[in-house]
């Protein structure tokens, strides 16, 4: 009998919104548990208290890596509105720790893509334009990014994989 460990792959662009908090922009794919929407909303305070760029985030349910950043947004508290990009895997254990920590690239490569649909989000404020412009996008750095994820598991943890 084979065992294998399966895992899930999520994608989430979350912004702060002065009035209701942090909020999720897009998640690929949509549906995620609402366990996990709630820690991902409270990441953004990790990241902005702890002055924080970059960072993984592990628990018994999963293992995130984050990239955090801000833009100037001449119209909201502060004069800038934060962005946090999530790499979620689900369920965890070391080997999805080891793999996410591998590569930052393509959270970063999402985030240089995406940044002028979030510039032009500071300034008309269209949370539902913004979600079109930016569904593209994820799509593609989830797709790539699950065949590289499966390769690295592979090497790491034969017996697992991530499923789409």
């Amino acid at each position: 009998m084979e065992f294998k460990f399966r895992v899930r792959l999520f994608l989430v662009l979350t912004y702060f919104d002065d009035i209701f908090g942090p909020q999720v922009i897009n998640s690929r794919p949509q549906q995620m548990e609402d366990e996990i929407v709630i820690v991902v909303r409270n990441l953004m305070d990790i990241a902005s208290v702890g002055n924080q760029e970059e960072f993984i985030y592990s628990n018994r349910r999963f293992s995130s890596q984050n990239v955090f950043f801000a833009l100037p947004n001449s119209k909201v508290r502060g004069g800038m509105t934060e962005f946090l990009v999530s790499l979620i895997l689900t369920p965890t254990y070391p080997q999805v720790v080891s793999v996410i920590s591998m590569d930052w690239n393509p959270l970063h490569d999402l985030k240089e893509t995406i940044e002028p649909h979030l510039e032009r989000f500071c300034k008309d404020a269209n949370l539902h334009l913004l979600q079109q412009r930016v569904e593209g996008d994820m799509m593609k750095l989830r797709q790539k990014m699950l065949e590289t994820f499966n390769f690295e598991l592979d090497i790491l943890s034969p017996e697992s994989y991530i499923v789409d």
